[in-house]
């Protein structure tokens, strides 16, 4: 049996969404006295996809997805305005935070830092597993990276 595009079924629930300088949080209701249903706090690592055409011509609506560390959200909307202001505030947020450190980048900002100096440097080749080859798995965080998956380019 053939479907139309737009009647693909997603099944959504209608919440309120409310940014603030830390998280994204959304509520059941948009009264006052609504709890609280979740939270997505926000960091330099956080990632928020731009609304997706494709996505708009299978189901009618604009998305828009918010990666947090461990779960992320998908915001719907009718209008690709409001899907476009969203974005570009939750991506403000994101934006003004602090870019978050790895221990492998502080490291790096030290070698560079102490480039000048020779016998600092090989200090910490010496000290540091990461530095040397090893065949042991190393069990340190690289480098930061993005939350969220790759967009592909189809």
């Amino acid at each position: 049996m053939k479907t139309n595009a737009k009647s693909t079924s997603l099944k959504l629930k209608k919440r309120w969404f409310v940014l603030t300088h830390n998280s994204l949080d959304y509520y059941k209701s948009s009264e006052r006295s609504s709890s609280k249903m979740g939270t997505l706090v926000l960091n330099s690592l956080c990632a928020v996809i731009q609304p997706d055409e494709r996505v708009h011509r299978e189901t009618g609506y604009w998305n828009i997805i918010v990666y947090g560390r461990k779960h992320s959200y998908r915001l719907y909307t009718k209008m690709l305005n409001e899907a476009m202001r969203w974005t570009a505030a939750i991506q403000g947020v994101i934006d003004s935070k602090t870019p978050i450190e790895t221990p492998t980048l502080q490291l790096i900002r030290d070698i560079k830092e102490n480039s000048v100096n020779p016998d600092i440097v090989e200090q910490m080749y010496r000290r540091n597993p990461i530095l040397r080859y090893t065949q042991h798995p190393l069990h340190s965080p690289l480098l930061p990276l993005p939350y969220g998956e790759v967009p592909s380019r189809e």
